[in-house]
This record gives C-alpha cells, structure tokens and sequence, in this order.
C-alpha cells in the first residue's frame, strides 16, 4: 500500500513539481524499497515532458533516462553490500 501511494506521488511530482523535486523522490523510493523500477521510468517520463536537446549531450534527449538507469543499478548495488534489502 504504501509503494502505491508513493508511485502516486512520484507521478503527480512529475507533472505540478520541478524536475528535481520529482528526481529526489525517486532517488528516495529507491533506496527504501526494493526493486524500485519506477525510478529509470520516472526519469524516462521527466525526459519526454521536460527535456531539450542540447548541444554538450550530442543532442539526445535521453539524458536523464541514462541517468535514471545508472542511478537505479548503483543504488541497488550499494543495498545489497550494506545489507539494507529485504
């Protein structure tokens, strides 16, 4: 119940919040619970509504789902070496 009402909230953030507010909600649901796929997806919907294609990334706009991705292998790298995941 309560990763039902976050992936609410992380939704809802992605559309009325900034999109780092949204990246900081995501990056927190990560580490508290386990197997937190939303967080590449979340990244991935911040790049369709937000992202512009800029000229230091090579013109991609799939930065912050590249991001996203690295964000969510590190972070469940790091439970599993300090035993934080169930």
């Amino acid at each position: 119940m309560r990763r039902i009402v976050y992936d609410i909230l992380l939704i809802l953030s992605i559309f009325y919040m900034p999109f780092w507010f949204s990246a900081v909600l995501a990056v927190g649901g990560a580490w508290y619970f386990p197997a937190f796929y939303e967080l590449p997806l979340a990244f991935f919907l911040i790049d369709i509504f937000y992202a512009i294609p800029e000229r230091r990334f090579f013109s991609s706009l799939s930065v912050m789902t590249l991001i996203g991705a690295a964000i969510f292998f590190i972070i469940e790298t790091l439970k599993k070496k300090f035993l934080y995941s169930k």
